[in-house]
């Protein structure tokens, strides 16, 4: 193979490399302010093949007008000076007056198109460029040129969504990624030509950014919280894992509470030293109801989906000396730094399997352990729950690890006018369990208005859940009970769907929430 046919292939392959790296952050960068959706990563995709689109169009358009080896290089010095810029402009639009008043999927989509539309239109400039340049050195052998670059580029683009995906970001964060992707396209800027001292130059500062990005050192680092080519750390704790970018900072009313932020969502209040409070009214009402069924049972046996920041663990061995809790929270750096920062220690009656909660059910179920007395569900992805841990066929295989007067509970973030997720919640929980009762935060909420609820199922009545919230070691919550008539209508505006494996429309569900989250 000859040698300009060699760099045409590199060239190609490196951009697509690249571009899909871009694609791969633009979902985490997104969720910094505004979450991590389907409407994300619909407006991610949507954006982005748009931009190349539009970019391979004027690529094109610029490569039957111009020779392509006098501007090749400009092309890619363009793409990695805007490719740099993103973190940036990032935070410039998620304060954006304009933006802040639309309704959440419009702003999700015009926040991608501000952030990602003109770098990815760039990078969708190079391939027909170079394509072209291609054809005229190899005017002979116009298909298996044309293939050829297709073929490399697509390989380009699937190494590169592997690679960031499954290493980039977990191993040096979103903003690191992103340094070196435009560093690596001012190298190819140099090495494509034609003047190359002014890449050169850019290929320098990019170098010196590159360098800024990864340093542990006071006053460099400090510099590049500045330029925003590292995140700032204003509490204790703030990097990307390989599920979501992790803060801890102390509460701003009251230092000695941590606060775990997940992207753009507050998961967690946590007070190292007081493992008995309890932040959120849901918390409470876990406390109150699990006081209710075990009462003052000796090894009682907890099971949590979603860890978080572990405050009800903590609490339920605090409580319950005797009990053992067993947590599935899928992100192990979660795990690690309530550890570190949160008060977590390493008390054998709390144990801990960093996967996904669905697996760790299957398994427990195939290993016929011993079955548990109240398993609660708090696995919150922003503002809906993992679709997976919904289902019948989910559900039937929590009642298996479920004691016969067990419980299993479920928050659930709904508009109770709308009450779409919460119908099909309780439509699909009563398919596997006879008994249901939902609960909701407030002594009378408004029902126009987000709020939490808990549903209850269980194998057995829940008359021992009668007048919740009145007696005085019910953890002095206010809570007030949905009505059977109002869980029916509900039930009935999803016209009783029960959520299966094969059928689990959770993004539509929650649609109404997200839509008027603005408020």
């Amino acid at each position: 193979m000859k040698s300009h046919n060699l760099k045409n292939i590199a060239l190609v392959f490196l951009a697509s490399f690249s571009l899909m790296v871009i694609e791969l952050v633009a979902g985490r960068v997104i969720a910094r302010y505004l979450g991590s959706s389907l409407y994300t990563w619909t407006a991610v995709i949507a954006v982005i093949l748009g931009g190349i689109s539009l970019g391979n169009y004027l690529g094109g358009k610029m490569a039957d007008k111009w020779e392509p080896k006098k501007f090749l290089g400009y092309i890619f010095m363009i793409a990695a000076i805007l490719s740099i810029t993103i973190p940036i402009v990032n935070q410039a639009i998620s304060v954006m007056d304009m933006l802040t008043k639309l309704h959440w999927p419009i702003r999700i989509f015009l926040s991608v198109v501000f952030v990602f539309f003109i770098p990815s239109c760039a990078l969708g400039c190079i391939s027909p460029i170079v394509a072209k340049m291609a054809l005229l050195e190899q005017k002979d052998e116009i298909g298996s040129t044309v293939g050829t670059l297709y073929a490399w580029g697509a390989i380009g683009s699937i190494l590169g969504t592997l690679f960031t995906g499954y290493f980039l970001i977990a191993w040096i964060g979103v903003k690191a990624v992103i340094v070196m992707v435009s560093f690596v396209l001012s190298l190819l800027g140099l090495w494509a030509g034609p003047k190359r001292w002014i890449h050169g130059i850019l290929a320098i500062i990019l170098l010196v950014a590159l360098f800024l990005s990864f340093t542990t050192s006071e006053k460099p680092k400090q510099l590049a919280k500045f330029l925003l080519l590292q995140d700032r750390e204003d509490g204790l704790y703030a990097h990307d894992s390989a599920y979501s970018f992790i803060q801890i900072y102390p509460r701003e009313k009251d230092p000695q509470l941590m606060v775990l932020r997940l992207d753009n969502l507050i998961h967690s209040y946590c007070h190292p030293k007081n493992p008995d409070h309890l932040e959120y009214d849901y918390e409470q009402l876990y406390a109150a109801i699990t006081k209710r069924v075990v009462k003052d049972k000796k090894n009682a046996r907890f099971m949590f989906i979603g860890g978080g920041g572990y405050t009800l663990p903590r609490y339920l061995v605090h409580n319950y000396p005797d009990s053992f809790v067993f947590v599935a929270e899928i992100d192990p750096v979660v795990t690690d730094v309530s550890y570190k920062y949160l008060g977590l220690t390493d008390d054998p009656r709390i144990a801990t399997d960093n996967r996904d909660g669905r697996l760790v059910v299957e398994e427990l179920c195939r290993k016929g352990v011993e079955k548990f007395d109240c398993i609660y569900a708090d696995a919150y992805n922003d503002l809906s729950v993992p679709y997976h841990l919904t289902t019948y066929e989910y559900l039937s295989m929590i009642r298996k690890l479920l004691k016969d007067d067990g419980v299993y509970l479920i928050n659930i973030i709904d508009i109770q006018d709308k009450g779409m997720f919460l119908g099909a919640t309780c439509q699909t929980s009563r398919a596997v369990f006879p008994y249901v009762r939902v609960f909701a935060e407030g002594a009378s909420g408004d029902p126009k208005l987000r709020d939490t609820f808990v549903a209850v199922a269980s194998p057995k009545p829940l008359e021992l859940l009668d007048n919740i919230g009145t007696r005085d070691d019910d953890y002095c919550i206010v809570c007030h009970e949905l009505e059977s008539d109002l869980i029916d209508k509900l039930r009935a505006k999803t016209d009783f769907l029960v959520l299966t494996d094969d059928y689990v429309p959770v993004d539509r569900l929650v649609s109404g929430i997200i839509w008027e989250r603005r408020r």
